[in-house]
C-alpha cells in the first residue's frame, strides 16, 4: 500500500510538472497592430508623401519572453517601404514627444513596478525595422516584471501604383520565437 500511495504522488508531480511546463510555453506576446496606414492614397506615388502610424505595441505577458539579443523585425507588404530618414528616440513613461521628435518609443513596466527590458532600434533601412533586445525583463521581485514595448511616430508609403490592396502593416516578427 505504501508503493501504491507513493506511485500516486510520483504521478501527481510529474503531472504538475509536465502541465507547468506546457502553460509556460504557450504564453507569448502581445502585439497590437499600428494604425493609420489604412485607405492610403496612390496620389502618394506621385507627391512623395508618407502616412504615420500611431503604434505597434508589442507586450510581454511573462517576464523574458523578448529574450536578450533577441530581434524584432518589423516588415511591410511588397509595393510599400519605410521612412528610413526618420530618426529614433526613447521617452520615458510619462514623457511625452517633443516638436523634432520623429520615431519615439518607450519600454514600460506592465503589472510591475519597472522593468529591466531595454531595445533599441539597430536597423532602420527602407524594406525593414530592426529592434534588437539589449536586455530582457526578469520576475526577481523587488517590483521587476514583463515590459510593453510603445512605438510611435513610424512612416511609410506606397512606392508603385501597383500595390496589393489587402494586407496588414506593420508586421512584427520576433525571428528568434516563430
Amino acid at each position: 500500500m505504501g508503493i501504491d500511495r507513493l506511485s500516486k504522488i510520483l504521478v501527481l508531480t510529474g503531472l504538475c510538472i509536465f502541465l507547468s511546463g506546457s502553460l509556460f510555453s504557450a504564453m507569448a506576446q502581445d502585439v497590437i497592430r499600428a494604425s493609420g496606414g489604412t485607405n492610403l492614397s496612390i496620389d502618394r506615388v506621385q507627391t512623395g508623401e508618407f502616412a504615420t502610424l500611431s503604434g505597434p505595441s508589442i507586450r510581454e505577458t511573462a517576464s523574458g519572453q523578448l529574450e536578450q539579443d533577441g530581434t524584432i523585425v518589423l516588415t511591410l507588404p511588397a509595393g510599400y517601404e519605410w521612412n528610413n530618414q526618420l530618426s529614433v528616440t526613447e521617452l520615458e513613461e510619462e514623457e511625452e514627444p517633443g516638436e523634432n521628435d520623429e520615431i519615439t518609443y518607450k519600454v514600460i513596466a506592465r503589472g510591475a513596478n519597472n522593468t529591466d527590458l531595454e531595445i533599441s532600434f539597430t536597423s532602420l533601412s527602407s524594406t525593414e525595422i530592426v529592434i534588437t533586445i539589449d536586455s530582457e525583463s526578469v520576475t526577481s521581485g523587488q517590483g521587476k516584471g514583463p515590459g510593453r514595448i510603445d512605438i510611435e511616430g513610424l512612416q511609410v508609403r506606397p512606392i508603385s501604383t501597383d500595390v496589393p490592396n489587402e494586407g496588414k502593416f506593420p508586421t512584427p516578427v520576433q525571428q528568434d520565437l516563430i
